[in-house]
C-alpha cells in the first residue's frame, strides 16, 4: 500500500455497514494525487490490527512523490501573458480566456465550466469589446451589464454569481496594473434584489418551548395538550378511513434533528451516515453537503442522466456540529432499525440518514414533510404557550421556523453562547446571527435591541459577541 500521512489512518463505528468497523485512510497515487480508501471489518479489534500492520509497513516505504503541477498552456494575451500586457492594450474578452487558462485551470473542472459558462452567455456579448483601462472601463459597465441581463429575465441569484466570477476576474486586472480598482467591489450588497420570494431567509418566526415540545410529543403520540387521556388521537387516517394510534413517529428523528441542530433542510438532506459520528463523545455531524432542487434540475437540463442535487453548503465550508445526546439515542435507534429492516427486506442500507417509509431520501422540498408540519400548526391549541394577548397566527410558521427555534431558545438561555449558536447555524459571520436574532433576543445588545435590528458592521457586531463572550466567562477569563 502506499504510504500514508501521520495519523491519516482512523478506525471508525459506521453503524449502516453490514461489517460496522471502518479503516479510513488516504493512498498516494503517483501521480501526487492522493485517493481515499476503506475497508470493513466486523469488530473494532480486527480494524485496529489491520491499521496498525499497515501503518508499520507504511512506515518503512519511502516518502510519496511530489504532487505534479500542471503545465499551463500559452495564453490568448501573448506568451508572457496579461501579467506583462500594456495597460490598455487587452479587450475584457482577451483578458478573460488568459484570466481561464493561466488561473481558472488551476480549479475543479465544474468550476472552470461555470466560469465559461457565465462569461460566454452573460459577459462576453455587452463588455467582451471594451478595453481595461480606468479611462474606458468601470462600474457604469457592470452595471448597464446587469441591468440588460435583468430586463432579459435574469434572476436575481444568477446576477450574483455573474457579479462574483467578473470580480474574480477583474481583481487580477488590478494586480496587473490594467485597473487602479475593482469595478464590482460591493456591488451584491448594494444593487441587493429583495423583490423575490426566495431571495433571502423569511423573517424569524420561532416556536416557544411549549409549541415545540408539543409537536414533538405530538409527532410520537398524535396526542394533542391538553385534551383528556380518552380523547381520540389527532393523528393521521389509515387508507381504509380509520384513525391511526399513533401520530407520525416515523418522522420524528427528521423533525427532532432539524429544532435540536438547526440545520438547514437541504443540510439534512445531504446528511449520510458516514459523516455522522454517533460513536464520539460527544457525538458530532458534519455538514459537508447541501441538497439544492435548482442543482439538480439545471444537471437533468444540461443533459446530465441522474443528479442527486448535492453542492456544497450555503457559507462555501464544510463544518461539524454539536449531536445533543437526547438526539443522537434516537439517531443510533434509527440506524438500527434501518439495518434492520433492509435485512428482513434483502436490500442495502440507504447512505442518507433521513429517508421516507418507502426508502427515499427526504429532500428539501418534501411535501410530505410540510403536510405533517400544517397539519399539527391547524390542530394546535390557539395561543399554546403564549402570552395573554398573544396575536400570533399558528397557521404562518413553516418548517424552517425550527432552525429560528433553536437559536432563540439556546439565545435566550445564554446569550453568551452567540458564537457557537452561529457556528451551529453555518453562518459566515457572527453579525449575521446577531443581527438576525437580535429582536428576539435583546439582552445580545444590552437591551438597546431597537439600535442594532438592522444591519450591522463585522466589527462593531464582534466587538459585542467578545464582550457577551467575556461576560459569560467571568471575570479573568481573557488572562488564562
Amino acid at each position: 500500500m502506499a504510504r500514508p500521512q501521520d495519523h491519516s489512518m482512523t478506525v471508525r463505528y459506521v453503524p449502516t455497514e453490514k461489517k460496522p468497523w471502518g479503516v479510513f485512510w488516504k493512498a498516494n497515487l503517483k501521480n501526487g494525487e492522493r485517493k481515499r480508501c476503506s475497508k470493513y471489518f466486523a469488530t473494532e479489534g480486527e480494524a485496529t490490527t489491520f491499521k496498525a500492520a499497515h501503518e508499520a509497513i507504511a512506515a518503512t516505504l519511502p516518502p510519496p512523490p511530489p504532487r505534479l503541477k500542471s503545465v499551463l498552456p500559452t495564453t490568448a494575451a501573448g506568451p508572457m501573458g496579461a501579467a506583462t500586457a500594456p495597460r490598455g492594450s487587452l479587450t475584457l474578452r482577451a483578458f478573460a480566456v488568459d484570466w481561464l487558462t493561466a488561473h481558472v485551470a488551476r480549479r475543479r473542472p465544474a468550476s472552470r465550466r461555470g466560469y465559461e459558462s457565465i462569461l460566454e452567455t452573460h459577459v462576453y456579448e455587452t463588455l467582451g469589446a471594451i478595453r481595461l483601462s480606468p479611462e474606458t472601463f468601470g462600474t457604469q459597465h457592470v452595471v448597464a451589464m446587469l441591468s440588460t441581463r435583468a430586463a432579459a429575465g435574469v434572476e436575481w441569484g444568477t446576477q450574483k454569481a455573474i457579479i462574483r466570477v467578473v470580480s474574480s476576474m477583474l481583481s487580477w486586472a488590478v494586480r496587473y496594473n490594467h485597473l487602479d480598482k475593482n469595478p464590482c467591489a460591493k456591488l451584491v450588497k448594494e444593487l441587493k434584489d429583495s423583490s423575490s420570494s426566495t431571495f433571502d431567509e423569511p423573517e424569524p418566526n420561532p416556536l416557544n418551548t411549549v409549541q415545540l415540545d408539543a409537536f414533538l410529543r405530538w409527532l410520537q403520540t398524535g396526542r394533542l395538550p391538553g385534551k383528556p387521556a380518552d380523547y381520540p388521537v389527532d393523528g393521521p387516517r389509515l387508507r381504509g378511513g380509520q384513525l391511526r394510534t399513533e401520530g407520525y413517529p416515523e418522522w420524528y428523528p427528521y423533525f427532532l434533528t432539524l429544532a435540536r441542530t438547526g440545520m438547514r433542510r437541504g443540510e439534512a438532506a445531504a446528511l449520510k451516515w458516514a459523516t455522522t459520528y454517533l460513536d464520539r463523545t460527544p457525538a458530532r455531524a458534519r455538514i459537508e453537503r447541501s441538497y439544492s432542487p435548482d442543482a439538480r434540475r439545471a444537471a437533468l437540463e444540461a443533459g446530465a442522466k441522474t443528479s442527486d442535487g448535492d453542492l456544497a453548503p450555503k457559507s462555501g465550508k464544510a463544518r461539524e456540529i454539536d449531536v445533543a445526546p437526547r438526539l443522537a439515542d434516537v439517531l443510533r435507534d434509527e440506524a438500527r432499525r434501518r439495518r434492520a429492516a433492509a435485512l428482513a427486506r434483502g436490500r442495502a442500507v440507504s447512505p442518507y440518514v433521513f429517508v421516507t417509509p418507502r426508502g427515499t431520501r427526504i429532500l428539501s422540498d418534501s411535501s410530505t414533510a410540510e403536510r405533517i408540519f400544517l397539519r399539527f400548526m391547524t390542530v394546535m391549541p390557539p395561543h399554546l404557550g403564549c402570552h395573554e394577548g398573544c396575536t400570533e397566527a399558528h397557521a404562518a410558521h413553516t418548517i424552517h421556523d425550527l432552525r429560528d427555534t433553536f437559536a432563540t431558545l439556546h439565545l435566550m438561555q445564554n446569550p453568551g453562547k452567540l458564537g457557537w449558536v452561529s457556528w451551529m447555524l453555518g453562518h459566515k459571520h457572527v453579525s449575521t446571527t446577531l443581527n438576525r436574532y437580535t429582536k428576539f433576543v435583546p439582552q445580545l445588545v444590552g437591551g438597546q435591541h431597537q439600535t442594532f435590528a438592522g444591519d450591522l458592521d463585522a466589527p462593531t457586531a464582534q466587538a459585542k459577541v467578545d464582550a457577551l463572550t467575556a461576560a459569560a466567562q467571568g471575570p479573568g477569563a481573557g488572562e488564562k
